[in-house]
């Protein structure tokens, strides 16, 4: 797919399955999940944290979202 497809995909999933007033988690509070908010355009205001599997991160912040 090309990289517009899938902005256009990730947009019709958040905005139809996403209810209004929720917010979502990004997996990977590294380079996976910059390139999920910039290449895919992903609302910020729609983030409310990322999620991380590196105990090291957990509870610090990542792009000013906290990584629980």
């Amino acid at each position: 797919m090309k990289l517009s497809d899938n902005r256009k995909m990730i947009r019709s999933i958040i905005e139809k399955r996403i209810p209004k007033g929720k917010n979502i988690g990004i997996w990977g509070a590294g380079g996976f999940g910059v390139a999920a908010l910039t290449l895919y355009e992903i609302p910020s205001r729609k983030v409310l944290y990322f999620i991380d599997s590196d105990p090291q991160k957990w509870g610090m912040e990542y792009l000013n979202f906290p990584i629980p």
